[in-house]
């Protein structure tokens, strides 16, 4: 699901010892420092540990691209997420429509009648082309 994972750092060798250590125990081998990153490599992606780009310190709350990162007091056991939305609320509600519309369109084709040939007129002839068939 994920090609690479990319997480913060103040300390870089504190890091590398680290993730060597724990990575290693997963068959994984030991990390390629380049510059101010430490990647490693593995046949299904790529876990890589960072320190800030903008050079300032690496925080909890720190997270990039479509990532949302939360601060947390010190000491937080637990945290909770809401999601609320108008626009999915909205959408929802139009799901839900269309899927009523749906079912009452199908149910009410169970007490329709259906005619060979798609409509009454049609069945009329069908009945007569058979009659004129049996006839000859």
């Amino acid at each position: 699901m994920f090609s690479h994972v990319m997480i913060g750092t103040n300390d870089l060798e504190k890091a590398k010892s680290f993730y060597d250590a724990l990575l290693g125990t997963l068959g994984v081998r030991p990390g390629r420092v380049d510059r101010h990153r430490i990647f490693y490599m593995t046949p299904t992606g790529v876990f890589s540990v960072s320190k800030p780009i903008d050079g300032k310190p690496a925080t909890v709350e720190r997270a990039d691209l479509s990532l949302m990162g939360i601060p947390l007091p010190e000491g937080a056991k637990k945290v909770e997420l809401e999601f609320s939305s108008d626009t999915y609320k909205e959408g929802k509600t139009i799901t839900l429509a269309a899927l009523a519309i749906s079912i009452l369109a199908v149910l009410a084709g169970l007490f329709i009648p259906s005619y060979p040939g798609g409509s009454p007129a049609n069945a009329a002839k069908a009945a007569e082309l058979r009659s004129m068939e049996r006839a000859a």
